[in-house]
């Protein structure tokens, strides 16, 4: 992790809230900075499309620039099992002149940096700030 691009707030496991009752979906954030000495590319992508949505899927980041990546849980089952599934995120460096999708097209595309993060889930409802937490993440970088 030492020498990857990104900074990753949280970088160890994503945690979903439990589903406030009557909703299907609960939401996380993902805070992601360059700690590079170049503009980068990333692509995140998930284990289940139909269970997770992500937001951007895809994004670059200037030196030093954070981005807050949007997580998205769907149930209308029971909760997976934690660590079942994960957020990988891929990095390539990315030219100003090139478009996202031209750097991952591109040859250095075709073998990106990349990270998993395993995805736990809160097993008790409780209410939390969202504000607070975005906030949280973007001091602590």
């Amino acid at each position: 992790m030492e020498n990857f691009l990104l900074k990753l707030k949280p970088f160890d496991k994503i945690t979903f809230p439990k589903p406030i009752p009557g909703n299907v979906t609960s939401e996380s954030r993902l805070l992601i900075k360059n700690n590079g000495h170049e503009r980068v590319a990333v692509k995140i992508k998930c284990t289940n499309n139909k269970m997770f949505k992500i937001s951007p899927v895809f994004s670059s980041a200037d030196v030093g620039e954070a981005r807050l990546i949007r997580l998205i849980f769907i149930t209308e089952n029971d909760v997976p099992m934690d660590g079942k599934h994960h957020f990988s995120i891929h990095v390539v460096p990315s030219p100003e002149s090139e478009t996202v999708c031209e750097a991952f097209n591109s040859e250095k595309g075709k073998n990106p940096l990349t990270i998993r993060i395993p995805i736990f889930f809160e097993k008790k409802f409780k209410r939390s700030n969202t504000e607070e937490k975005i906030t949280y993440l973007y001091n602590e970088l």
